[in-house]
């Protein structure tokens, strides 16, 4: 259990600093450690929303001891968890609903080279929750969650209709590919035609190796059931 108060521990070589409060509304409260011999720092987030998060984003500042600073940012979006346990409740046993659970703690492991990790500052600025509300404190991330969550409807809905045509999987897979072909000659940077295109490839390779009667079914529950988390209410 991670503790408030900052502790070494010695013989993993890791230093722990203790729980934050992190915005909006500190639905997600973060703590760190880094591991001096593998270079890896974690950070350690908890649900304390008391409700079902469907995705979040975060920036990650570190200092390290010669006062130089890296700011990356993360995002982790539960919905294709969430969706895979509506298909297949046999999953809810280890997954509940698919989301980030309440109460429950989630590790980002993030490299960092430099021997000495100062300080690190964690700030979670967009949280989505499983009833199609957000707390917003970073328009671009919130933007780009719903973008790339629309852009995997469209593949979906492109590869749905890709095997409604195709006699086998392998003449399903190589369409399939050819869109995502398409979608990366439309797209640049941070554009959704990018998450497009990495949507497709997925699913032609899925195409090759499932069932196309199956995977059909399976693209039809996922259009279904992303269709309430598309469009997402700001709330305070």
């Amino acid at each position: 259990m991670l503790k408030r108060l900052p502790c070494v521990v010695l013989c993993l070589a890791v230093l722990c600093i203790g729980m934050r409060a992190a915005p909006p509304n500190d639905a997600i409260v973060s703590s760190w450690s880094y591991d001096q011999n593998s270079k890896i720092l974690t950070i350690h987030l908890q649900n304390v929303s008391g409700r079902h998060i469907s995705a979040y984003s975060m920036s990650v500042s570190v200092r390290y001891a010669d006062g130089s600073v890296q700011t990356s940012e993360f995002s982790n979006d539960y919905l294709p968890r969430m969706a895979s346990v509506n298909i297949a409740p046999s999953l809810r046993k280890k997954y509940g609903d698919g989301a980030f659970l309440p109460g429950t703690t989630h590790n980002e492991g993030v490299f960092s080279p430099a021997p000495k990790v100062a300080d690190v500052l964690v700030k979670v600025d967009v949280v989505a929750y499983t009833d199609a509300t957000a707390q917003v404190q970073n328009q671009q991330a919130f933007n780009q969650l719903l973008a790339r969550r629309k852009a995997e409807v469209l593949a979906f809905q492109k590869a749905s209709a890709t095997i409604a045509q195709s006699s086998d999987s392998k003449a399903a897979a190589e369409e399939i590919g050819r869109l995502a072909d398409a979608a990366k000659k439309e797209s640049t940077l941070n554009d959704p035609q990018t998450d497009l295109e990495t949507a497709l490839r997925h699913l032609a390779t899925r195409a090759q190796t499932t069932n196309l009667k199956r995977l059909a079914q399976d693209l039809q529950a996922r259009i279904a059931f992303y269709a309430a988390h598309t469009e997402l209410k700001e709330v305070q």
